[in-house]
């Protein structure tokens, strides 16, 4: 440990007050420290006025333009959704019910104004009122399409629900299957027989047909 050699006690350049601790012998060290130049003293926050800068100017920063990167929230939302958007029906031996719904995802009410087919007209749907008919932000409504047992032979078409903005589509496919109504008969007997001119000669004969093949 160095030790320093006795001497005067330093007056303490800063304050008034004498600190004993300290010694002339400090100053000879290489490295000058202490006590502090006069230059040093001379720029002290202690001799100099302090100024307000309030408020301080905001940094401001040029944000380039750029693109939105979408997500599954853009693929779920802000569009018309069917419960069902295709229904095979199969073989319609009777009359048939299915109940679907419509889901108006969208943030903003949408009306259902219309709904159209192509070229189906034997199968209704049934709405609770009547159209037109809006749906709110995040709300459905429940619909029932009736199927009759009679009309055309082949279903296939599709109903488009009119919301003006967009036109969600129902797609059917199906036939109609009409069982023979006529018990058969168990016993019964076949008779045929044929026109025809029969030319005889002796050891043979010949025919000719005088019916339509």
């Amino acid at each position: 440990m160095a030790l320093l050699d006795s001497g005067n006690t330093a007056p303490s350049i800063i304050t008034s007050e004498t600190n004993p601790h300290l010694v002339s012998a400090l100053s000879d060290y290489l490295l000058d420290w202490w006590p502090p130049h006069g230059s040093d003293i001379s720029l002290s926050l202690i001799q100099n006025s302090f100024s307000d800068n309030l408020p301080l100017s905001a940094i401001t920063w040029n944000i380039s333009s750029g693109n939105i990167a979408y997500s599954y929230f853009y693929d779920f939302y802000f569009r018309i959704h069917l419960s069902i958007y295709s229904l095979p029906l199969g073989n319609v031996l009777s009359e048939q019910q299915y109940n679907f719904y419509l889901w108006n995802s969208h943030f903003e009410t949408k009306t259902l104004s219309n709904v159209t087919t192509d070229s189906i007209f034997d199968i209704t749907i049934s709405f609770p009122s009547s159209l037109p008919i809006t749906l709110p932000s995040r709300g459905e409504i429940h619909t029932t399409l009736s199927v009759a047992d009679v009309g055309v032979p082949t279903i296939a078409g599709n109903f488009a629900f009119d919301f003006t903005s967009e036109v969600p589509i129902l797609y059917l496919t199906g036939q109609r299957v009409i069982l023979w109504p006529f018990l058969p008969q168990l016993t019964f007997s076949e008779t045929k027989q044929w026109l025809t001119d029969v030319i005889k000669a002796r050891g043979s004969e010949q025919r000719f047909s005088l019916g339509e093949a």
